[in-house]
């Protein structure tokens, strides 16, 4: 039985950089029965689990966004501008980058279900408390309290998929999956528009995202089982815990590129979320209820890339019989249209076409991106099958930061310059990352030879 040091990707990498060694198993060696091992489960079982992460995993999400109509009615109530109303949705943002790390590691050790349940119990008590915060200053500590809470579905949840579903199944199960997570930002603003016009004002919100989020605990604390097959998890790893080894992961290309590719698309797509909601209030005088629909654009083009994607990046794989790049040729289709949507964005607003185009054109930037984000993610998960949590917890990291930075600067950024250039010099950056996606293909199968070799596929 092969035994490898596992606190960092690399054996010579831990010893230099950490004390903490971790005997590594391959999981192949370990037998497994129907009972023990997830991925031997009916379909069913499979996919009611699937369905209940799937809606735990709009919690972070969908409070991204949520708040965008609130924006103006919270920056008078609390005394404040908005620029800094804005700032707490890039600072939960930026939380969502850092806490699903150890969410990730500490699921890898402890299991998929306490981890869901602590953390969902967190969020919700966090978010009943920030609907009474008095000041700026306690909204900021409270939303950062509410990320920790609801993040850490954003990486054990694809470590729970990579848990019950084999390589061939991956494709659409991660469609199902990402649906949640990048529908919500889009019914966010929606619902937020709502909630915050006909019923009490912003505070009612985290109300009802407290709500929502009691739902979803409740709902797994009755009806989810554990998926981590604690036998291969206890042959794999030992009782170590080292939040930042999620980051270690990057040092080989299979996980860093594609990475870096999501990453880039997914700031681009929050240049346009941050900047919409004060964008059409100003040029179409929308009101606070109407600039939450303009975001079902996002939302329809969103669906239809998840629905497509996941189909497509599976039939892929079969077709070039399991190769793991094959995935990655729907992400190259995704990566040429979503700047197309960027630009013509861009174009809409500098030129004040009629306001349909530009919320057209917002759904283009969700198909194009969730068809990218369903590839990437999942090859992510093929290529690392028994660190799953783990490198989806890095991948997060990435693009939550980029997305925060972009949520910060985009308004500062459109005070000094045009619609035309900002969005068509992100478009074009975006255009660019498709030579990533093509080094991936063509050198993928070779360097995803370290990782295995370092006992992690």
């Amino acid at each position: 039985m092969l035994t490898e040091s596992e606190t960092s990707p690399s054996k010579s990498d831990l010893e230099a950089q950490t004390s903490n060694t971790t005997l590594v198993t391959k999981v192949e060696d370990i037998p497994t029965t129907e009972i023990t091992d997830p991925k031997k489960w009916p379909r069913h079982r499979k996919y009611g689990v699937l369905i209940l992460v799937a809606l735990a995993g709009t919690m972070s999400p969908i409070n991204t966004t949520i708040l965008y109509p609130a924006l103006n009615d919270m920056a008078k109530d609390l005394n404040t501008s908005v620029d800094v109303i804005n700032s707490t949705v890039a600072i939960f943002m930026a939380c969502l980058a850092f806490f699903p790390l150890a969410w990730g590691t500490a699921s890898e050790i402890l299991g998929r279900r306490p981890i869901y349940l602590l953390s969902l119990t967190i969020y919700v008590g966090a978010s009943l408390a920030a609907s009474f915060s008095p000041s700026i200053g306690i909204l900021i500590f409270l939303r950062a309290v509410q990320a920790l809470g609801s993040s850490s579905v954003l990486a054990v949840g694809a470590g729970t998929i990579a848990d019950i579903f084999d390589q061939s199944e991956r494709g659409r199960a991660m469609g199902t999956f990402y649906l949640g997570p990048l529908l919500a930002p889009v019914v966010g603003p929606v619902l937020g528009g709502v909630i915050a016009e006909k019923w009490k004002g912003w505070n009612s919100i985290f109300w009802f995202v407290a709500i929502l989020g009691g739902v979803n605990l409740g709902a797994m604390a009755v009806f989810l089982p554990e998926t981590l097959d604690k036998r291969r998890a206890k042959a794999r790893t030992d009782k170590s815990w080292n939040p930042l080894r999620p980051l270690l992961y990057f040092r080989y290309k299979v996980a860093l590129l594609p990475t870096v590719t999501y990453a880039i698309a997914f700031a681009t797509m929050y240049l346009i979320n941050s900047s919409l909601p004060i964008t059409y209030t100003n040029l179409y005088a929308f009101t606070t209820s109407q600039t939450g629909y303009a975001y079902l654009g996002l939302g329809v083009g969103t669906v239809l890339g998840s629905l497509g994607g996941g189909f497509v990046a599976d039939k892929l794989s079969a077709r070039y019989k399991g190769k793991k790049e094959a995935r990655l040729i729907s992400g190259m289709v995704g990566t040429l249209i979503y700047p197309v949507g960027v630009l013509v964005y861009g174009l809409a607003i500098e030129e004040e076409w009629w306001w349909g185009v530009g919320i057209l054109a917002h759904g283009v930037v969700g198909f194009g991106l969730m068809i990218l984000s369903n590839s990437v993610a999942t090859y992510l998960l093929d290529s690392f099958t028994s660190r799953s949590a783990t490198v989806i917890a890095a991948q997060n990291c990435v693009r939550y930061l980029l997305a925060a930075a972009s949520s910060m600067a985009v308004l500062p950024i459109l005070s000094v310059t045009r619609h035309i250039i900002l969005f068509g010099c992100a478009a074009g950056v975006c255009v660019c990352t498709i030579g990533l996606i093509i080094a991936l293909y063509q050198r993928g199968e070779k360097w995803r030879k370290e990782v295995e070799r370092d006992g992690l596929s």
